[in-house]
């Protein structure tokens, strides 16, 4: 990972000087400091708006994050980059609008052992074992009425052939169709052997690179709109 991270900061590096500017000219492009833009080109991930920036300038983030195709972005590019992100993950990716499933990803069918087109469409929340729905059916209220939503929860899936897993769901905000909706990443905690009541807050967190994951999804998803 950190070799990839430093290879990463090679090539804003290099669209940097594409543009013929020094570290200090290319940060106040984005109001950040010579030196900020010294610690991105060392590895780090740019904040979204600045990936959502750098997009908007005619640079492709698929090359920027992972090194495939050309530095210049082409049409259509984010759509697919965001689809191969989508279904490429081992996590379960939700897009949740209006309570309804919009999107699933392939991962989400491993979870739950439903195929994707028997859950598009469905209330979200409803494979959820029985006693926790009202809880999440208020969190997506909550989000319709005023656009907060939390951290992240856990909750027991209950799943195609009967059995029930605990799963850690992170959520975020995204545009999508025109509107504010929800952006949800499902892991698997069966596995980890833990129940519910002995996760600790810090158990629960966002890890590093799930907040990386959801944040590339934000822009991407949002330029794929505008796209």
């Amino acid at each position: 990972m950190a070799a990839r991270d430093r290879d990463r900061g090679q090539r804003l590096r290099q669209i940097r000087k594409s543009l013929g500017m020094n570290q200090r000219e290319f940060g106040d492009r984005f109001g950040k400091t010579g030196p900020a833009v010294s610690n991105y080109e060392l590895g780090r991930l740019p904040e979204d708006k600045i990936l959502k920036k750098i997009y908007d300038m005619g640079f492709s983030i698929d090359w920027l994050i992972s090194g495939e195709g050309q530095m210049r972005r082409g049409t259509g590019e984010s759509e697919k980059m965001c689809s191969t992100i989508l279904e490429g993950t081992k996590e379960g990716l939700v897009i949740v609008q209006d309570g309804l499933y919009k999107f699933v990803n392939k991962a989400m069918e491993q979870i739950t052992g439903y195929p994707a087109e028997e859950l598009i469409g469905y209330e979200a929340g409803l494979h959820a074992i029985p006693e926790e729905r009202e809880h999440i059916k208020r969190i997506y209220d909550t989000f319709d009425h005023t656009g907060i939503l939390p951290d992240h929860d856990i909750f027991t899936v209950l799943c195609k052939d009967g059995t029930e897993k605990n799963v850690k769901v992170c959520y975020a905000t995204v545009h999508y169709g025109g509107k504010p909706t929800i952006l949800a990443l499902v892991r698997d905690m069966t596995d980890r052997h833990r129940l519910k009541s002995e996760l600790s807050d810090v158990g629960v967190s966002l890890n590093r690179e799930e907040r990386k994951l959801v944040r590339i999804l934000k822009v991407l998803l949002e330029e794929m709109v505008q796209d």
